[in-house]
């Protein structure tokens, strides 16, 4: 009992990483339909490398966070207005392309700014723990969770609560109404892209500080998890996506304690697959009929 209940913390924590991802992920989605699977690499991964190299620049490691946060939402940013922008209204196969080179851009990028091998984040950071019963409960593990679930209330009271939120909302549901009603879609789509790529950003930083490690290639797999909690918990969905985050999280962790932690990536996949079976709109998705 005890060995199951550290493993559901663990999971509780990867969860919460992969919520922030899926977030910022079902946002874009959710507001212009469009699946950004260079998601991780503008924010998870470049947000990190800046912070790095501002830190190593002589910059104190909060600020140099704070510089690599920046600098995410500003690529994000560029990326929609010079990459995503051109093809908004164009099939939706040509969208996905022009993400997937965008990823592979930037993780070429990386390689040739700062190498391509992996390396441990540059600022050890100490990680005591407290027992809960039987259960070790880290520093870094309460700061993960504690900073996910302020990110969701955060997001939660935006959404549902600012006129930025009601605009958003507006835009998902008919873009071509919202205009009419006088909205700025521009000004939305570029505010989404903007939260989006900030949770993502988080997201990185807080792994790259809890794992230990950096390398051009980490916002890879978060993104290709996010696609999947995303269609999990029902795409363009934020509960979906907070749920969804941690319930793979969760079997992940489970699955990697007691089968074999080789294949920690093949339960989240597997996970996918059996909710596309039995539940294809997801957890919090609504079925579309066709007229």
């Amino acid at each position: 009992m005890d060995y199951l209940l550290q493993q559901l913390l663990n999971g509780l924590v990867i969860g919460s990483f992969l919520a922030l991802m899926t977030v910022g992920f079902s946002m874009t989605y959710g507001v212009i339909r469009l699946a950004n699977f260079a998601h991780g690499d503008i924010g998870y991964m470049m947000g990190v490398y800046v912070a790095v190299s501002a830190y190593f620049a002589g910059v104190p490691i909060a600020l140099a966070l704070v510089v690599g946060l920046g600098f995410a939402a500003l690529l994000g940013l560029v990326v929609v207005r010079v990459a995503y922008k051109p093809v908004f209204f164009a099939p939706r196969l040509v969208m996905l392309l022009t993400t997937i080179g965008v990823s592979i851009f930037l993780e070429n990028l990386a390689m040739v700014i700062w190498g391509a091998q992996a390396r441990p984040f540059p600022v050890p950071v100490d990680n005591p723990f407290i027992k809960v019963g039987s259960v070790r409960l880290f520093l870094l593990q309460g700061v993960v969770i504690a900073v996910t679930v302020l990110l969701a209330i955060s997001m939660h009271v935006l959404v549902h609560h600012t006129r930025l939120g009601k605009s958003m909302r507006a835009t998902a549901e008919d873009m071509e109404t919202a205009k009419i009603m006088g909205i700025n879609v521009n000004r939305v789509v570029y505010g989404t892209f903007l939260l989006g790529t900030f949770l993502g950003s988080v997201a990185g930083i807080l792994a790259a500080v809890y794992y230990n490690s950096i390398s051009p290639l980490m916002g890879f797999t978060p993104t290709l998890k996010a696609f999947c909690i995303a269609v999990l918990g029902g795409i363009g969905s934020l509960p979906g996506a907070l749920v969804g985050g941690v319930l793979m999280g969760i079997v992940e962790a489970l699955g990697a304690g007691y089968i074999h932690s080789g294949f920690r990536d093949g339960f989240a996949y597997l996970l996918l697959f059996v909710f596309l079976v039995f539940l294809p709109n997801g957890l919090f998705g609504k079925s579309r009929e066709r007229a």
